[in-house]
């Protein structure tokens, strides 16, 4: 027990930085409830200004912060490596906090609770927390969402927080919701629906929803970037107030890809592209700047459609080289000027 003068001083200390500050403490109970601290926000006032002080974030809302003083906080892959700086993968928690395990429950206690290589002796263990996330450069961790909410769209696993985050960090998003809808042959496509704000510049669909996928691709892999987006007015939710999902209306994701940007192959390479596209990905429709993967497209089909595309041509491009840009205009560039350096 702590002598009573030091549990005063402490108190005074906490609430004299609780005064200054709003933080954010990184919570699990296998792990003696807390194991890793951010400051949120720091109560500034302003230069020459009269009044109360206002408080400032000065983290981004998915950084959970740095582990405490007696915690280790890893990223790492499915084989329990460390992945490098930036990297998503699964934090685990070691160090002292960790609990020895689940009472009563010894299957659970091995799954979650491995030995810790990380460690001096090796004799601790780590909590797998079944949480995705990854390092900042400032040593910060960002949470991104369970890996049990993973969607698998076109062969790749996805974490839909993590483009939800990206939403709503636009000034137009009130609130999103990403989730895989499958067509009637039974493709799956990522599709975001999102509440749009009342501070929106044009709420116009087609207007609103090219912003949004062009701040996607500024800030995500291109794999991650929804193919369609349903705007609404607010997400429908239940009477106590979480999300409805099942309320969710269905996109037309046929229309989605019709619009007025639709535009047709301007010469003879082009139609061969798109008449190769087309059987590769069972469409009746494809314009020069619809994007392969959007389309229904995966790793798979492009390694057929490149194959299709080499006899072709005569060419030999790599599937790398497609991804960078995969599209028909890009395509078409990139046939011209292999053809080119090889005559």
């Amino acid at each position: 027990m702590l002598p009573p003068v030091l549990v005063t001083a402490s108190i005074a200390l906490v609430t004299s930085f609780w005064k200054l500050t709003e933080a954010l403490a990184c919570c699990t109970t296998e792990a003696t409830m807390y194991c890793a601290y951010s400051v949120l926000m720091k109560r500034q006032a302003s230069p020459g200004a009269i009044g109360p002080s206002v408080l400032s974030r000065v983290v981004a809302p998915n950084v959970i912060g740095k582990p405490i003083w007696n915690a280790r906080c890893h990223i790492l892959d499915a084989h329990l490596h460390a992945v490098p700086i930036g990297v998503v993968g699964e934090l685990c928690i070691g160090g002292t906090p960790v609990a020895r395990g689940y009472l009563n429950d010894p299957a659970l206690t091995a799954r979650k609770f491995v030995p810790d290589s990380f460690g001096h002796d090796g004799a601790g263990s780590l909590y797998r927390t079944g949480d995705l996330a990854y390092y900042l450069p400032d040593g910060n961790i960002a949470f991104l969402g369970r890996m049990d909410q993973q969607i698998k769209v076109r062969g790749v696993r996805i974490e839909p927080q993590g483009v939800e985050a990206a939403l709503n960090s636009h000034p137009e998003v009130a609130e999103s919701l990403v989730r895989g809808v499958e067509d009637p042959e039974g493709k799956k496509h990522l599709v975001a629906y999102v509440a749009v704000a009342q501070q929106a510049d044009d709420a116009g669909e087609p207007a609103l929803a090219k912003r949004l996928r062009t701040h996607l691709e500024r800030t995500l892999p291109r794999f991650m970037v929804p193919g369609s987006f349903v705007l609404l007015d607010r997400l429908p939710r239940t009477s106590r107030g979480k999300l409805d999902v099942a309320a969710l209306p269905l996109p037309d994701l046929e229309r989605a890809h019709s619009r007025a940007s639709f535009v047709a192959p301007r010469n003879e390479v082009e139609e061969a592209l798109a008449q190769i596209w087309k059987r590769v990905l069972h469409l009746e429709r494809i314009g020069i700047h619809d994007d392969f993967l959007t389309r229904g497209g995966d790793s798979l089909s492009a390694t057929h459609m490149v194959a299709q595309v080499n006899r072709a041509f005569g060419v030999a491009l790599s599937l790398r080289a497609f991804f960078d840009d995969p599209t028909i205009a890009s395509l078409a560039a990139l046939l011209s000027e292999n053809i080119s350096s090889s005559a």
